[in-house]
């Protein structure tokens, strides 16, 4: 198995509970990191359920049962570790109907470690009547919240050590604060574990996987263009530059081929025109494996028809021309950079290129 890179969006409700027991499963699974679930979040905090009420949706099907509930829950804080909430927290939830287990956590009093993740001011606007329900949530029980007692289910931490104590997770939840700050970072990357590690957590699958939040990347990107103003229809040549940035030699790699009018397996370019911006992935289509080392401080520039490559990002069934319009475009180049240092694999964060603007006209 190799290294996944990720990106999540919170256009829906994500919703992993280290809660109940399970039996292992049969297929894949991925647990979330501690680092990852506090970089996914705004808010961290360390509170048990005050008040809790539940409202069965209208049902799909008239006639038949809801599938679905609205839950409020009201938290009483007692610890912050990520953002700035108040004394008491109170947000909304869909969950499917008939789960008992925040009603079962309320009535034990006991404390949990929550971590949520707010909608964002544009997914509010497009569904106004959701607003209050989050974007994504965990908690974590913490049991009887005596510091050094086991927990009910572990967590994992990026590093692999198993985090089965209060005080050793809120030492990693502290510890991730420290290293990226208050903001949320929705990029990470899945690593494959074993499913002996997996099962601390209470779940594993015959495939599992951990996800956590993609350190800072060892190689820079710069994308120039070679004109400003390009002719309707023509090619349109862009160089791609990758800088290593450290003091050791790292390799980068890839599957499929390169060429000037093939792209990097997972590159993203983002295309900008007017108020309209389409992100093109490029998906590898050889059964090819490429590397190419870096020495410290030195870089690797290739180059390509960027028409041509983004003109075949689906199955190498040719697309309309991404300038097929008229006016100024704006280019940014997003790649998970995963890199080889002494034979080992490194997973490391998205790098995100410079802004490259130019013009089509007739």
């Amino acid at each position: 198995m190799g290294i996944l890179p990720v990106r999540y969006f919170f256009t829906c409700v994500f919703v992993w509970i280290l809660l109940p027991a399970a039996h292992a499963q049969v297929g894949e699974h991925t647990t979330p990191s501690a680092e990852w679930l506090t970089a996914f979040s705004d808010v961290v905090v360390r509170a048990t359920i005050t008040q809790f009420a539940a409202k069965d949706h209208d049902p799909l099907v008239p006639g038949q049962g809801a599938i679905l509930q609205r839950v409020t829950v009201s938290l009483k804080v007692e610890t912050v570790l990520k953002g700035k909430p108040g004394k008491t927290i109170t947000f909304q939830i869909d969950q499917p109907h008939g789960v008992k287990t925040l009603e079962k956590l309320q009535e034990s009093h006991w404390p949990v470690l929550w971590f949520l993740a707010e909608k964002t001011e544009d997914e509010k606007k497009a569904k106004p009547a959701d607003s209050e329900i989050l974007a994504a949530w965990t908690a974590v029980n913490l049991g009887a919240g005596i510091p050094k007692q086991k927990l009910p289910k572990a967590v994992i931490s990026m590093d692999l050590r198993v985090l089965d104590t209060e005080e050793a997770l809120l030492a990693a939840v502290k510890a991730e604060v420290v290293r990226t700050g208050q903001k949320r970072d929705s990029w990470g990357v899945n690593l494959p574990i074993t499913r002996e590690l997996a099962e601390h957590t209470g779940r594993s699958g015959d495939a599992n996987s951990l996800s956590a939040p993609a350190l800072e990347s060892k190689v820079g990107i710069t994308i120039p263009a070679d004109k400003k103003e390009y002719p309707f229809r023509s090619a349109i040549r862009l160089s791609v530059t990758y800088t290593n940035t450290t003091k050791e030699a790292v390799t980068i790699h890839g599957s499929g081929g390169i060429g000037d009018s093939i792209g990097i397996d997972l590159e993203t370019y983002e295309v900008t025109l007017g108020k309209r911006r389409t992100a093109y992935m490029i998906h590898a289509v050889e059964p090819s494996v490429w590397k190419q080392k870096i020495e410290s401080g030195k870089s690797w520039t290739r180059h390509l028809d960027l028409t041509a490559v983004l003109s075949a990002t689906k199955d190498t069934t040719p697309l309309p021309d991404p300038f097929g319009k008229l006016g100024e475009y704006t280019v940014k180049l997003l790649r998970p950079t995963s890199v080889i240092v002494d034979s080992k694999p490194l997973f490391n964060g998205t790098v995100v290129s410079n802004e490259v603007k130019f013009t089509v006209q007739r």
